[in-house]
């Protein structure tokens, strides 16, 4: 079923590039009324090509569901502007964030877009853009048009996944929404089979999530992964993916997303066990500077049932806060799944902590969030150690800081990131964000600071998000304290000519309530004169967009 998916997604994408490529040749990128005349047309094509997507990925869902015993009749559909900030699946259908936002392409300065700019009929136009610029640079025509032809490709590719992806999540949406349904979340499959090089570990990694059915998987450049319903007894990750993550970190040779990227794996049949991944090719530095970015080649051990149960149970935890959210029951099959797996992980966690440390146990190394124990907090929520000041002009969670890393450790972690910091040593909140960061699939470009000029400066362009300009606070779970450090950011930056218009707020392994989420959401309609383009909080691994209220 899988593959015949993303055999007619290929085959719809190379139908629409054939068809808009000629289009395209003989249009003058100078002539405002060709290009439009262009841009018009190829989006017809592409509307066809975007339906015939969605039709085979919700037949592929329809099917597979009902061998579950679930029996689901939904039409995709199959929207031609499928582009937005986020998306969220109510009762089968997609519901896209359309609000306007500020967006940086490389090489170029900020721009703010409005739900008109992201039209497909005005992406399309985006070509004849790069021509010009390209150009007006001193390109020739030969290397503008190239491009163009590239971008073009890329355009029609993003649109097909997004079609393949939003079909089949309406479709696992209304499943679940059926009176009784034993669909309980849904996973992202990973198709080595399909890929000539291998699945990229970052699916690996990313397969091993279980997402809520109002989510949309995310997705990277040719990604051939599809999405599956899971219920109490069938699990697709149990039988689709026999690798251990911490056999692909240590086959990749680290955790960083470079690592991660560029390790690829390749289905060999076992002849006992079947089909297994196997590495193929092992994550290889392309320059000096790259394989000092991605730091060294130490990996961990062996993962246990209680790393796995410490890994897990903040997902869990978090979405089962969501699923309430939304408002089902606790009787209802989501919940009910939700809440075993927690108390299994709970009840993991409790004998290790009974059976005291063992070597390679938890507490015998300090990776936060995976093999850390707690120290238990005071009444003013600090662990006892005295805070140490961090560096100037940059505040640490809460008002704390990294008071149980020494500057070794510090600096590895940092180097695992695998991203370049433009000589900044960041602190330990920022570099646990980034590593989760990058664990969900998501790719980021820190911004060096502005030393010339000493102006304030965001922290990180998201680059899987049309490369918005984020900044990044972490406070602790109170809503005056998100509020303070949101306002006075928007208000210093403002006054020195910078705009700060979108944070993430992580919250590390706080738990996001439904009483903070519903005040973090009027910030805007709280703060009329410092208002801010968009939200996301990041809590438990989990990131979530907020929607603010005007």
């Amino acid at each position: 079923m899988s593959e015949g998916v993303i055999a007619t997604r290929e085959r719809a994408s190379t139908w629409a590039k054939r068809l808009i490529r000629s289009l395209w040749t003989p249009v003058d990128p100078y002539d405002g009324d060709q290009v439009a005349e262009f841009a018009t047309a190829a989006a017809d094509r592409l509307a066809t090509a975007q339906k015939t997507t969605a039709t085979a990925a919700a037949a592929g869902q329809i099917q597979l569901l009902s061998t579950m015993g679930v029996r689901v009749s939904v039409r995709p559909t199959s929207p031609l502007d499928i582009r937005g900030a986020g998306a969220t699946f109510t009762d089968g259908r997609v519901e896209l964030d359309r609000s306007a936002t500020r967006v940086r392409y490389r090489g170029q300065d900020p721009v703010d877009l409005d739900a008109s700019d992201i039209t497909t009929v005005e992406v399309l136009n985006r070509p004849a853009r790069i021509v010009r610029y390209l150009e007006s640079q001193g390109a020739t025509r030969e290397l503008a048009a190239a491009a163009a032809l590239e971008r073009l490709d890329a355009l029609v590719d993003g649109n097909m996944m997004l079609a393949q992806r939003f079909a089949e999540s309406e479709v696992i949406n209304a499943a679940a929404n059926l009176d009784g349904s034993p669909i309980v979340g849904m996973r992202r499959i990973i198709h080595p089979e399909l890929s000539r090089t291998g699945t990229c570990g970052l699916c690996i990694a990313a397969s091993d999530r279980l997402y809520t059915v109002r989510e949309l998987l995310p997705m990277h450049a040719n990604c051939k992964c599809t999405s599956a319903p899971v219920t109490e007894e069938f699990d697709p990750a149990d039988e689709l993916n026999a690798v251990d993550l911490r056999q692909l970190y240590r086959d990749a040779g680290g955790t960083s997303r470079a690592h991660l990227k560029r390790t690829r794996y390749k289905e060999d049949e076992h002849g006992e066990l079947g089909p297994t991944l196997v590495p193929q090719r092992k994550y290889k530095p392309r320059s000096k500077g790259a394989k000092k970015a991605s730091g060294g080649t130490a990996v961990l051990a062996e993962e246990s049932k209680v790393e796995v149960a410490r890994r897990q149970l903040p997902l869990f935890e978090a979405n089962l806060a969501k699923l309430r959210e939304q408002g089902l029951d606790e009787d209802s099959s989501q919940v009910k799944y939700h809440k075993q797996q927690i108390a299994r992980y709970r009840e993991r966690l409790a004998s290790d902590q009974n059976s005291g440390p063992t070597i390679g146990s938890a507490t015998s190394r300090t990776r936060k969030g995976m093999d850390e124990t707690h120290t238990p907090e005071t009444e003013a929520g600090s662990t006892g150690r005295p805070p140490t000041k961090p560096p100037t002009g940059r505040t640490a969670p809460g008002g704390a800081a990294d008071d149980n890393w020494s500057e070794n450790e510090r600096a590895q972690r940092q180097t695992a990131l695998g991203i370049e910091t433009h000589g900044e040593d960041l602190l330990r909140h920022e570099i646990e964000f980034v590593e989760r960061f990058l664990a969900l699939g998501h790719q980021l470009e820190w911004i060096a600071r502005d030393r010339e000029t000493g102006k304030p400066t965001n922290d990180f362009i998201w680059l899987d998000n049309d490369s918005l300009i984020v900044e990044l606070k972490s406070p602790k779970p109170r809503y005056s304290t998100i509020r303070n450090q949101i306002h006075d950011a928007v208000v210093r930056a403002r006054a020195q000519g910078v705009a700060k218009q979108n944070f993430i707020v992580d919250l590390g392994d706080k738990l996001l309530t439904a009483k903070l989420r519903n005040q973090v959401s009027l910030y805007n309609r709280r703060n009329p004169d410092n208002t801010i383009d968009r939200l996301w909080v990041m809590s438990r691994g989990v990131l979530e967009q907020i929607d603010l209220q005007q």
